[in-house]
This record gives structure tokens, C-alpha cells and sequence, in this order.
């Protein structure tokens, strides 16, 4: 009986450490900075773009999540500490125009566990003008929806 005890005494302080974990950004599949994209998946992708900096930290970094579209992720990174130092920017994919401000790094695509440029996909032959045009119209609708956000 009181290795019985002692068993499920260890076992419950294993699980509490776990639940604990879970907490921390990054560790678990919840939303807890409110962006819309998991936390598991926004740290692995931080992490492929600046885990190889030294000065990596997941706090310095915000993640614009504009939706996914056919398991295609897209997002779109900015520093911190870097936003407003640099002239807005534009990218043409497929003839489309996609506005960027910032330091952005335009829209990024995370897509079979591995990031891509959106023009990447797109020249890889993954997407096609129809579904940079569907991609396009994701983009722009939430710049309306945070543009009225801030009016």
C-alpha cells in the first residue's frame, strides 16, 4: 500500500510539472498572446527564421498571422525594437502587389514544416495566380479589419 502511494504521489507531481509547462509560451497549442496562430507553431517559426542569432528571444519579435490558406501558414515577422526604421516597401507575386511598412519581412509561408517567401511557393509551382489572388484578398482584409481596429 505505500508504494501504491508513493507511486501515485510521484505521478502526480510529474503531471503538475507538465501542466505547469504548458503555461509558457511556446509549449502549448493555445493563442495566448491573441495573434491567431498557435503558440507551438509561431515559436518554430521564430525559430527558423532568428534562432540562429544569438540575441534570439521570442519576445522581441511579433508575428503578423493573416490567416492560413490550403495548410499554407502566412505570417509575416517584425522586430520589436526595429519597427518604423525602415521606408515601406512593396513585393509583386504573380503580378499582385502586396504592401508592406516596417521592418517586415513581407509574407512569409510556413508550409510542410519548413518557411518560404510567398513568392517561393509561388515559383515552386505550390501556388497559382488564382490562389495568390485568394492569398491577396486574406492580406488586404485584415489590413481593413486593423485599420478599423484603429480608427
Amino acid at each position: 500500500m505505500k508504494k501504491i502511494l508513493i507511486l501515485l504521489l510521484t505521478l502526480s507531481m510529474i503531471a503538475a510539472a507538465f501542466m505547469g509547462c504548458a503555461e509558457k509560451f511556446g509549449s502549448s497549442s493555445a493563442d495566448t498572446n491573441g495573434n491567431g496562430l498557435r503558440d507551438d507553431v509561431e515559436l518554430k517559426i521564430m525559430k527558423s527564421i532568428y534562432g540562429k542569432r544569438e540575441d534570439f528571444d521570442p519576445k522581441d519579435i511579433r508575428v503578423t498571422y493573416y490567416g492560413t490558406y490550403k495548410d499554407i501558414v502566412l505570417f509575416d515577422p517584425d522586430h520589436i525594437s526595429t519597427v518604423g526604421l525602415t521606408k515601406p516597401r512593396s513585393e509583386f507575386v504573380a503580378g499582385i502587389e502586396f504592401y508592406y511598412s516596417n521592418t517586415s519581412e513581407g509574407i512569409l509561408a510556413w508550409y510542410n514544416k519548413k518557411l518560404y517567401k510567398l513568392i517561393d511557393l509561388y515559383e515552386l509551382g505550390v501556388l497559382n495566380e488564382d490562389d495568390i489572388k485568394e492569398i491577396h484578398a486574406i492580406y488586404i482584409n485584415y489590413k481593413e479589419t486593423i485599420k478599423g481596429k484603429t480608427n
